[in-house]
């Protein structure tokens, strides 16, 4: 296009920006983004979303410079992104961190969203279970956050919430909030100990 003496759009640069993204090469998608910026363009949601999911399961200092470049678009913080760059210290249980990042998006003036909440849920689902106030406190404002999901999503939040809880606390707030969707818990999405780092199997019904 550039050779044609066309001047590419949005429409051009965000799908090669998600394309690479996708393609788990968070590095040359954000070399699209810059190109793009350069161009005077303000990339999508999409393309800033797909970038930074990528480089948050491989590339912390990746994550930095998304960062920057967010804040500069001014679209740092949000709850979305708060949301992705979230998840792998829930994934080993690391709630305090998870917990951390969320207060420092409500300094910001921004408020956690449902997708907030999933993360902090799962993040208790493998840390210790000596959390339960802070479970029921998370599954009741993510319950009154609820928007439209799937029911394999809903039975996946809910075993979250039964994995941190254990079957008796988990059924006495089942019956208050009227929860009637089974819990979903698997040893593929449970199988990490409590105690943050580890990795070995626990029983996941217990």
């Amino acid at each position: 296009m550039l050779f044609a003496g066309v001047r590419p759009g949005g429409h051009a640069f965000n799908p090669v920006v998600c394309a690479w993204a996708g393609a788990g090469s968070p590095r040359r998608a954000e070399a699209w983004l810059w190109k793009a910026m350069e161009g005077g363009l303000k990339p999508s949601k999409a393309a800033l979303e797909k970038t930074l999911a990528a480089y948050a399961s491989a590339d912390g200092e990746g994550l930095d410079r998304m960062k920057r470049l967010m804040t500069s678009l001014g679209s740092w913080p949000k709850a979305w992104a708060t949301a992705i760059i979230s998840k792998p210290y829930a994934a080993a249980g690391d709630f305090g961190s998870v917990e951390q990042m969320l207060e420092e998006l409500q300094a910001a003036g921004e408020a956690p969203d449902a997708s907030c909440f999933k993360v902090l849920l799962m993040a208790y689902a493998r840390g210790p279970r000596t959390l339960d106030a802070r479970v029921e406190v998370c599954l009741e404002r993510l319950w009154a956050l609820k928007t439209l999901w799937t029911k394999q999503e809903e039975a996946e939040v809910l075993g979250d919430a039964r994995r941190a809880l254990g079957k008796e606390r988990y059924d006495q707030l089942a019956r208050k909030l009227g929860l009637r969707t089974p819990p979903r818990i698997t040893g593929e999405r449970h199988s990490r100990a409590r105690v943050v780092g580890t990795w070995h199997e626990i029983h996941p019904a217990e």
